[in-house]
């Protein structure tokens, strides 16, 4: 849905296609996927587990995916991806 709505929504100035978006998004979750940051055996059983895990791939996403496009699209993406999950 993120990727559609960049595509008919929104500008940008140096285009990225979906694909390397997407590997972009892949590579920097894992590059943050460390125990410095909550990645660890010990982290993985505990319950704040899975929101740890969310908050770094929204980071990503915000940087992989929707950091291409201008301020105005910025924006937009932003309040997509609230509606999405508020």
């Amino acid at each position: 849905k993120l990727l559609h709505f960049k595509k008919t929504s929104c500008r940008e100035p140096v285009s990225v296609t979906d694909c390397n978006a997407v590997q972009s998004l892949v590579a920097l979750f894992d590059a943050m996927s460390t125990p410095d940051n909550g990645f660890s055996k010990t982290e993985a059983e505990s319950a704040s587990f899975p929101r740890v895990v969310e908050k770094w791939f929204v980071f990503c996403l915000v940087w992989s995916v929707m950091g291409s496009v201008d301020e105005k699209g910025r924006a937009s993406l932003d309040h997509f991806l609230r509606d999405i999950d508020p």
